[in-house]
Order: C-alpha cells, then sequence, then structure tokens
C-alpha cells in the first residue's frame, strides 16, 4: 500500500509539474506577443507621426524623420537622420502629428482641446495646417485655444501682395 500511494502522489506532482511548465510556456509566448505588438505599435506610430508632420511642419523641408525613442520621446531628425533642435511651432506640429497618428491607429475620436499651435507660425502656415488638419482628424471635434488675431487675422504676401486667408475663413471653407 506505500508504494501505491507513493506512485499516486508521483503522478499527481508530474500532473502539477506539467502544468507548472505549461503556464511558464504561456507566460512566455504572451510576453513575446505583447512585445511584438508594442514594436509593431511603435513602428505604426512612427509612421504616421513622420508622414503627418511633414505634411505640414512649418519649413518642413528641414527634416527627414521622425523617431519615436525606446522611453517614448518623439524626436524630428534631420537629413542625415541625427535629432534636430524644433522651434516651437515645429514643437507643436511634432506633438500634434503623434496624438493625431495614435488616434488614427487606435481608430479612437475623442474630442481634443489643444492650446494654439498658431501663434509660433507664420499665416500661410498656419492655414495650410488648417487646411491638413481637416483633412487628417476628419470627425474630429477640436477646440483651439487662440487670440483674436490668431483666428481672424488676414495677411499679405510681401512680394505679391497675395492676401493669405485667416485661420477662421479655412475653418469655414473645410
Amino acid at each position: 500500500q506505500p508504494l501505491n500511494d507513493a506512485l499516486k502522489g508521483k503522478e499527481r506532482n508530474d500532473a502539477t509539474t506539467k502544468k507548472i511548465s505549461l503556464g511558464k510556456t504561456t507566460s512566455l509566448l504572451l510576453n513575446l506577443a505583447a512585445d511584438d505588438l508594442l514594436d509593431q505599435f511603435k513602428r505604426q506610430a512612427q509612421e504616421k507621426t513622420k508622414n503627418f508632420f511633414l505634411a505640414f511642419a512649418p519649413r518642413k523641408e528641414d527634416f527627414s524623420d521622425v523617431r519615436i525613442q525606446p522611453n517614448y520621446v518623439v524626436r524630428a531628425l534631420d537629413d542625415e537622420g541625427n535629432p534636430k533642435t524644433v522651434s516651437a511651432g515645429q514643437a507643436h506640429a511634432l506633438g500634434l502629428s503623434y496624438l493625431t497618428a495614435v488616434r488614427e491607429i487606435m481608430k479612437k475620436n475623442y474630442f481634443m482641446i489643444i492650446d494654439s499651435p498658431f501663434h509660433n507660425i507664420s499665416q500661410q502656415t498656419r492655414v495650410e495646417f488648417v487646411d491638413l488638419f481637416t483633412q487628417i482628424a476628419i470627425g474630429t471635434q477640436t477646440t483651439f485655444f487662440v487670440t483674436d488675431g490668431e483666428y481672424t487675422a488676414t495677411t499679405s504676401e510681401k512680394l505679391t501682395d497675395v492676401t493669405i486667408e485667416s485661420v477662421r475663413a479655412r475653418l469655414f471653407a473645410n
């Protein structure tokens, strides 16, 4: 009888050992899948952020790429692939590009409240931003905190004297 009891105990022990081994394997596979999904998400976010940023950033020709670093800091890169310091207007564009990319990937269109990105950029860049933003963030309720001048001002190009519309006019047009 003691031998039979010992064999039954060994069988239970073997079954428990197999369950533990299966649990460890499952945990390892889930961790690998999570790491892979995170890498995919970062690559997608980086590519979309780059596309948006290079489409409407002030002086976009100064940049060649965007990188999301391991600590999730988003950096704009120069033509040689080195991190480039961005102006305040470019920083606004970079941040909005990242937010828009994440929102597009996540397929969530919550409202956005944004401190004015307009005070650091030229009038032409403002209206280009508004035109592009209304195409990128379709269906997104967006609130901009702006001054009257940032919202309603029009200017003329110095050389051609062509009038550049106000942000308000471009928002209504779009």
